[in-house]
């Protein structure tokens, strides 16, 4: 075993000869190698990228009602947060949240150019200028003003009599300049149930810089890897109207590389900038500070080429993985990737360097030694405001002699990046870093990434977020019907590259299909509509997902098609023989992903790209390739229908769908209350936070209790009484959703009271009591009809004894 381990000892030490010393296009193709298998090869990239813009388009429609557009970015949004074999540092989702978009914020520096004193000098005058604004623009109006020793930030000026402020939430003010504190209470302290998210989950929140930083949920990988919390920084912003003229030299700055183009500088001026409410940390103001965002910044990176944006990646990878843990706890922030981000526009727009996958070794080296240079100058200049100085007082020249070293080292030897914490995944799946191995291994990134999301969002979206149902009233209405005709039309009409359209249009379908029916059912006179519900619920009949069959399967039980909704119903159950508690449904998620990953390792690399080019056109919703063999066309089946594991996603029924239901069901939607949860509607315009008036079901229970009604009004007991007693052996802690014992008890109640079996109905009716004795629980109104029918026994018999 020792001659072994120290024959691949030695073999690892030739190979990092080899790496040191060959040549530097060969070192450059084989670093490019290992990042394309560590999740950031161009195809890799593109389809997150794609998603995540899908995504947040498919959310805008969906939350409509936000009270504000969030701006997504970050590693997530741009496609670099690296792939299932990538072992890096997580991820955060930085979310930039423009409030107050009433408000219109002009630009203070034009009247200070014509000669207008500032605020503090001649406050009257601006009071009147304020007053004037808001007049003229119909809105209420705030100045900012330019920090001459700060560029790129700025103080906010406003008059107190000016409401902008929602309830509870104080604006402080001095000098009639706003406290950028005071927002950061607008970013909602939300805990797991608010985002009624059924697994374990704590939320934490702390003040980052401008945001705050909000840790979301942990998330395991397919390998059964508990990763660290995901985090979003959550931004609160103002909207600034026009183009700082801090920043007005950047556009006709000389370029000499002719990056970025006049084409490009004129995207990035079109986007509006934000001010973020944060101050610098040397100034004596920074509590009245707000600092200049740019959402431009987004369209200048989707403009670098692959080595550009491969540099950058790097440069994270070492600030992370080598530099941080050199410096103290209070030092790691001193270099951030948003650093990284500016030197490599700075890189992009002046070195001459020639960019390609050959010279990426070179490139690296070009732009590691720009940064050296700029901390040698305790000068990092933001690209676009460019007197902005990116480092901060923290930056000692002893701290920056520590980075610096540690950047020159790296740079004598780039090689050594291998040996980072980021790649050891990459190293131990490719018998350190052979060059077939990992050629293989960026394919399967690629499939097990698209696996991985599609599994993620169809959970995200079918079984922990509510975002589906945001637009339902809770009564059926016209107005709901034509919101979410207009979300269908949104995702089939996409401008850019769909990803997992089938699945959300299927979704969508299904939800005006059975909506348009509770219309149609409550208003019998418009037979329009049972022509639109019939056409969405069609659409929806060769679905793989429970969740939606089931919804047809109701929808055939009120038209008294017994037969469809047996076979159907038989149909789900057939491929779910074995009952998994909703609890568990994640850990299913995941082994899918892991079978998957066993079945790729056995295939040749040609096998496997045909197999990504099919998984990718899946994706898009585009035609599959006919040249994959049969194993590999049952992969791209299971992708498109089962995902090997068919995971057991939960049944909702809305209020609004009230009249589409039996009757069962219609006595548990009367019983949700009006208001579930405490809702702030004064202080935060968005429903997410209130939980939507609908139950979720388990689909095992769904199947047999439409099928029980089935046999039941098709008069067949035997076959009745044979679900029943299937019903009645089910086990509570296993079948009930969201940990709601009473629904399923008022199930066992109803079925068991429509058998003849009374006594066994009373033992269910009182436990459902004693978990919820509330008028708002069904079992409530069976009670009082037992008392009734009861009563009813009693006069009749007193009636003959007399």
């Amino acid at each position: 075993m020792a001659d072994k381990v120290v024959l691949q000892l030695t073999e690892w030490q030739g190979r990092q000869e080899s790496f040191d010393n060959g040549t530097d296009s060969y070192q450059s193709r084989l670093l490019t190698s290992v990042l394309n298998a560590a999740g950031f090869s161009p195809e890799e990239i593109e389809l997150k990228r794609r998603s995540s813009k899908f995504f947040i388009h498919l959310d805008e429609q969906l939350c409509s009602a936000l009270a504000y557009d969030t701006i997504y970015v970050g590693s997530i949004t741009e496609g670099i947060n690296g792939g299932l074999y990538y072992s890096g540092e997580e991820s955060d989702i930085d979310a930039i949240l423009p409030f107050f978009e009433e408000i219109y914020v002009n630009d203070g520096q034009l009247c200070l150019d014509k000669g207008l004193p500032k605020p503090e000098v001649c406050p009257d005058k601006w009071r009147y200028m304020v007053f004037q604004s808001s007049l003229i623009f119909e809105r209420p109006s705030f100045f900012a003003f330019h920090d001459e020793d700060f560029p790129g930030y700025m103080k906010i000026y406003c008059t107190p009599d000016i409401p902008f402020s929602f309830d509870k939430i104080p604006s402080t003010m001095k000098d009639g300049y706003l406290e950028n504190k005071s927002f950061h209470n607008l970013v909602r302290k939300t805990d797991a149930k608010d985002l009624n998210i059924t697994t374990e989950t704590t939320n934490q929140y702390e003040s980052n810089g401008p945001a705050v930083t909000e840790k979301c949920f942990t998330r395991s990988n397919f390998f059964g890897t508990k990763q660290e919390s995901l985090t979003s920084d959550n931004v609160p912003c103002l909207e600034f109207d026009g183009w700082p003229s801090c920043a007005t030299f950047w556009i006709s700055r000389h370029k000499p590389n002719g990056w970025p183009t006049d084409e490009i500088i004129k995207q990035v001026v079109f986007k509006k900038c934000l001010l973020a409410p944060v101050g610098h940390r040397d100034s004596r103001d920074k509590d009245f500070q707000w600092r200049l965002s740019m959402p431009g910044e987004n369209i200048l990176f989707a403009h670098l080429n692959e080595v550009q944006l491969h540099c950058y990646i790097l440069l994270k990878i070492i600030l992370k993985d080598d530099i941080r843990p050199l410096l103290s706890t209070d030092n790691k922030d001193i270099l951030s990737s948003y650093c990284m981000k500016n030197l490599i526009f700075w890189c992009a727009e002046g070195e001459t360097v020639d960019w390609k996958v050959s010279n990426l070794v070179c490139c690296l080296k070009v732009c590691i030694r720009k940064l050296v240079f700029y901390l040698q100058e305790n000068c990092l200049p933001h690209y676009i405001v460019e007197g902005r100085n990116l480092f901060s007082s923290k930056l000692k020249p002893d701290i920056s002699k520590i980075v610096q070293n540690a950047l020159l080292r790296s740079n004598e030897n780039i090689m050594a990046v291998l040996n980072l914490r980021s790649f050891q995944m990459v190293r131990s799946e490719t018998d350190n870093f052979r060059p077939e191995l990992l050629n293989s291994l960026t394919e399967r990134s690629i499939i097990l990434q698209c696996w991985h999301d599609k599994m993620r969002l169809l959970f995200h979206y079918f079984t922990t977020f509510e975002f589906f149902w945001l637009n339902y009233d809770r009564h059926a209405s016209l107005e709901s019907i034509y919101i979410y005709e207009d979300v269908l039309s949104e995702i089939e009409t996409y401008e850019g590259v769909t990803v997992f359209q089938n699945d959300y249009s299927v979704m969508i379908n299904s939800i005006i299909g059975l909506l348009s029916y509770s219309f149609y059912r409550r208003n019998c006179d418009d037979e329009h509509m049972i022509e639109k519900a019939k056409k969405h619920l069609f659409e929806t009949f060769k679905s793989s997902r429970p969740c939606i069959r089931l919804r047809l399967a109701t929808f055939f039980l009120i038209e008294e098609k017994f037969e469809l909704v047996i076979n159907l119903c038989s149909d789900i159950m057939q491929k779910k023989r074995k009952l998994i508690p909703p609890k568990q449904i994640w850990n299913q998620v995941n082994g899918s992903g892991c079978k998957l990953d066993v079945v790729l390792r056995s295939k040749k690399l040609n096998q496997l790209r045909q197999l990504k080019e099919a998984i990718l056109a899946e994706s898009y919703s585009q035609q599959v390739p006919n040249i994959l063999t049969q194993e590999d066309n049952d992969i791209v089946e299971e992708f498109k229908n089962g995902m090997f594991v068919d995971p057991y996603f939960k049944v909702t029924y809305m209020t609004a769908e009230l009249w589409a239901v039996p009757d069962v069901i219609q006595l548990e939607l009367l019983s949700v209350p009006e208001r579930l949860k405490k809702f702030n509607e004064d202080k935060f315009h968005c429903p997410k936070y209130d939980q939507v008036p609908c139950i979720r079901i388990h689909p095992l229970l769904n199947c047999y209790l439409l099928i029980y009604l089935s046999y039941d009004a098709l008069r067949k007991k035997t076959e009745r009484n044979d679900i029943l007693a299937k019903i009645n052996h089910l086990s509570a802690d296993d079948i009930a959703v969201e940990n709601n014992q009473v629904l399923f008890y008022n199930i066992l109640v109803y079925c068991n009271s429509k058998a003849g079996y009374n006594k066994r109905a009373a033992k269910y009716l009182v436990r459902s009591l004693i978990i919820f004795p509330s008028r708002h629980n069904a079992a409530f109104g069976y009670l009082k009809d037992i008392v009734q029918q009861s009563l009813t026994l009693i006069r009749t018999w007193k009636g003959n004894a007399m």
